[in-house]
């Protein structure tokens, strides 16, 4: 029994972990994280193609801002995120969610289903 329960934790923590993506940005000025699709996304949004929630939190010492956009890259918002802040972004099924920061940051980045 205490295996089975062992085994069941183990299978949550790794589900878990493999919707939550840590970026290190570097040089990058502008990265697209979500939208475009496979090779050009920074993070994998197991619900792309549906409503979903982009839970972003700055882990870094740099603040920078989230530039949301829909399918035709008008912007639907700009969301500024400092050191230590999380922010919830309402994605709709096509829009895409790009970070722009004129110094490296790094930030942490998981999906859930709106």
């Amino acid at each position: 029994m205490k295996q089975i329960l062992l085994l069941f934790a183990a299978m949550c923590l790794f589900s878990c972990a493999q919707n939550s993506v840590t970026i290190n940005s570097e040089n990058i000025v502008s990265m697209c994280v979500t939208g475009k699709g496979p090779g050009q996304d920074a993070a994998i949004n197991p619900y792309a193609g549906e409503a979903s929630v982009a839970i972003v939190k700055n882990i870094g010492d740099t603040p920078f801002q989230i530039r949301h956009t829909n399918n035709n890259q008008e912007i639907i918002e700009l969301l500024p995120i400092g050191p230590g802040e999380k922010i919830n972004v309402q994605l709709g099924a096509t829009d895409h969610m790009y970070f722009d920061s004129e110094s490296p940051y790094d930030t942490k980045v998981a999906f859930k289903r709106q």
